[in-house]
């Protein structure tokens, strides 16, 4: 799951590889009769469409398209098509302006003002609003929408309250002064807002087709959209088809008519299919193939850091996973550097805390048994599961269930077998990726897999392991100190002093385990070479609007 970050637009063609003079030729001359088009095309006229389809892997099946409902990452790609937010992220994975051209900040950074871009449109040609905004904010914290992650906007004045209940959505700290002007005011400074309004949580409503349609308004043919696409079919388990939306507001500047997503929950099945050219891009290939890939497909397998974290997290309602013994043990077994470096071969760096590295200049805390040899560590989990009661006539027994997926898949095995070491007996269940996440948000498991991707910050980590984070904190962990410190931490605005704090914080919630950090991931994409504007970035987000496709 990710929630994103500050930059430019456009592409940079100096990192792009170089192409056959003739197709270079090819290019000139389609750019040459669109630009035609576009000068011949009459006043309020939409600019016209470059001519292409995109074919793009999505890794599993979205649960939905409703903004402020999303909650796994694979809805997330399609919602940034469909929506713009009033800030966006771009091709590199920044955050820059969106609907809202500019903002301004009161001295005493409670207050933002956005001010939005001229001539805003929702693909039926109608006006939008910043009532538009308010009106989706609105419905977000509305406890009936039942927002996965609406305590982010808690930030907001009265956030909380409305979203429990207690005041009407239109005493949220969200209104409208005028048709391009958005003021959102807060309860105490944050210095994280503009990243949070780059999430689908902030995207505006169509107030007419959300009052007609009710919760069908996101179905095709009845959703409309302010991004650069509109969607035109979703067939469940087959794909989801966005089209080229005329009244984008720089769509004379996206090259696409088309983008087709494909679940790829098989990554062999995936790169078949990659390999066969139906699928133009793929955010993820068999980890066992790089390899075979370098040598065969040079240029095609990429491989980047990511801000993201692999974990395991138990059910601490469970007897057995519920013993602290139970879980340090369990957690000092698994060996960390063989998982990355002979399981996984990627590039993936073991994880002994919750924040990833790539955030520049946060030194976190670390589980225990960091630094200290695998067989003393081993030796030290088997006198726990001891003392927890288990020894080798009354085996620990588990189930964990595992997310779809070959990397996923191995992980759990060679997990299986560390665990069995120690005298675990563990039977591994793998579902498909919504249906594995609603598992985690019913607490229907004993011990699973999960990852987590978001900005660099490490709010956002600890957040989930916050009492009130009900729908990501699957373990159901509590602790008023640790809950205390991130919230008083989520209000200082110096850097040094916020991942100082931060860093006290998380070595309140490992010394608990309730979750156990496996690894940092690594983005393992399959691009083809006719993809253009494709750029690897730490959030691995990737619009289609930046995106073209050469003649091929």
């Amino acid at each position: 799951m990710i929630l994103c970050s500050t930059a430019r637009d456009g592409i940079d063609d100096a990192t792009e590889r170089t192409m056959p003079r003739r197709l270079l030729w090819a290019a000139a001359l389609l750019l040459c009769a669109g630009l035609v088009g576009y000068l011949a095309a009459r006043p309020g006229d939409p600019p016209p469409a470059h001519g292409s389809v995109l074919n793009r892997g999505n890794v599993a099946e979205p649960d939905t398209l409703d903004p402020p409902q999303y909650g796994l990452t694979v809805e997330l790609e399609i919602m940034d098509d469909l929506f713009l937010g009033l800030t966006t992220p771009d091709m590199h994975g920044n955050v820059v302006p969106g609907a809202a051209e500019n903002w301004d900040v009161s001295a005493d950074g409670r207050t933002y003002t956005f001010h939005l871009r001229d001539g805003l449109r929702w693909s039926d040609g109608s006006p939008l609003t910043a009532m538009d905004f308010v009106a989706g904010i609105r419905r977000m914290l509305d406890p009936a929408t039942h927002s996965q992650f609406a305590n982010f906007a808690y930030k907001i004045h009265n956030g909380k309250l409305v979203n429990e209940g207690k005041l009407p959505p239109e005493d949220a700290g969200v209104f409208a002064p005028d048709d391009r002007t958005l003021v959102i005011t807060l309860d105490r400074p944050t210095p994280i807002l503009i990243l949070l309004t780059a999430l689908p949580l902030f995207d505006p409503l169509p107030r007419a087709a959300y009052a007609r349609y009710g919760k069908d308004w996101i179905k095709p043919g009845k959703m409309v959209s302010d991004g650069a696409f509109t969607l035109a079919e979703w067939v469940p388990q087959g794909h989801v088809r966005l089209k080229k939306n005329p009244y984008f507001y720089d769509a004379r500047n996206v090259h696409l008519d088309e983008v087709d997503f494909f679940p790829t929950d098989n990554d062999e099945a995936a790169l078949k299919r990659f390999r066969a050219r139906e699928l133009d891009l793929n955010l993820r290939f068999p980890p066992t193939m790089y390899q075979w890939l370098q040598r065969n497909l040079p240029g095609e397998a990429l491989i980047a850091p990511n801000l993201a974290l692999t974990y395991l997290t138990f059910n601490l309602k469970d007897p057995a996973v519920g013993d602290l013994r139970v879980r340090r043990a369990l957690s000092l077994a698994i060996d960390r550097e063989r998982l990355t470096k002979e399981i996984l071969r990627t590039g993936e760096v073991p994880a002994y805390g919750l924040i990833p590295p790539a955030i520049a200049g946060y030194a976190g805390a670390r589980i225990e048994g960091a630094g200290v040899p695998y067989e003393a560590r081993l030796a030290r989990a088997r006198a726990l599961l001891m003392q927890a009661g288990y020894d080798a006539a009354h085996p620990l027994a588990l189930t964990y269930n595992c997310r779809l997926g070959e990397l996923n898949r191995r992980v759990a095995v060679a997990i299986q077998a560390m665990w069995a070491d120690i005298g675990v007996r563990t039977d591994i269940v793998t579902e498909e990726v919504a249906m594995h996440y609603n598992r985690l948000r019913t607490r229907d498991f004993q011990v699973a897999d999960a990852g987590w991707q978001a900005p660099p910050d490490p709010e956002y980590y600890l957040y989930l392991l916050e009492s009130e984070s009900t729908e990501a904190n699957y373990a159901d962990y509590s602790d008023p100190a640790f809950d205390k410190l991130v919230y008083d931490t989520q209000a200082v605005m110096d850097r040094t002093q916020r991942f100082a704090a931060f860093a006290r914080a998380e070595k309140i919630a490992l010394d608990a385990l309730p979750i156990v950090p496996l690894f940092f991931p690594v983005n393992r994409a399959l691009v083809q070479p006719y993809v253009k504007g494709y750029a690897e970035n730490a959030l691995d987000t990737h619009p289609s609007r930046y995106i073209r496709l050469l003649p091929h």
